[in-house]
């Protein structure tokens, strides 16, 4: 994965690098500087893509669970 793919994902997810680096718990210095001159590690796509995921079945969750009390 590079830089603008990184980027693309955490845009995707709605959350900063600052978020990123604060829930995975590593320093963001870190993360900012991975594409650039350092690579990123080969499980961010899938961490970010299971986040997303998991956002979205939240969200269900959600819907499901309002639609249940009004009936």
């Amino acid at each position: 994965m590079n830089r603008e793919e990184f980027n693309t994902l955490l845009k995707k997810a709605k959350i900063s690098k600052v978020d990123f680096a604060t829930i995975i718990k590593i320093k963001y210095l870190t993360v900012n500087g991975w594409g650039s001159p350092h690579k990123i590690p080969y499980w961010v796509k899938s961490w970010i893509e299971n986040y997303i995921k998991s956002e979205e079945l939240k969200e269900v969750k959600r819907i499901l669970k309002c639609e249940n009390n009004k009936e």
